[in-house]
């Protein structure tokens, strides 16, 4: 049979220190999980404004403090846009635009895009 922890007698300094160490630990894991959250959630307050945007509900301040972020306001549009610039750039090469389904090499087009790279799949 396991002996029990001893126990300690608690006086006012034992009892502050205890205390003390709570409310560190605690502060450190509150801290710990503002950080998880804030990383967590700022995806969702970003769509949450990309929403505002199109629908013309944000402010004109907001706007320019996002854009002065560099906010890209549609990601589909760069993906398009990047896309497009591959698509010039293999039918400018082949002179079509039939390219097969397992071409993705855009960096001989001059293209490298943000949202993955390419390869070719052969």
């Amino acid at each position: 049979m396991a002996k029990p922890a001893p126990t300690r007698r608690s006086t006012p300094q034992t009892a502050a220190h205890d205390q003390h160490e709570y409310a560190e630990d605690n502060s450190r894991q509150t801290r710990d999980q503002h950080l998880h959250d804030a990383h967590h959630f700022l995806g969702r307050w970003i769509a949450d404004a990309r929403r505002f945007y199109a629908c013309g509900d944000m402010d004109e301040e907001r706007i320019a403090q996002l854009e002065k972020l560099g906010m890209i306001w549609s990601h589909y549009d760069v993906a398009w846009e990047e896309s497009l610039a591959a698509a010039r750039g293999w039918a400018k090469e082949n002179g079509h635009l039939l390219a097969p389904t397992n071409v993705r090499d855009c960096k001989s087009f001059g293209v490298t895009p943000d949202h993955g790279g390419c390869i070719d799949d052969q």
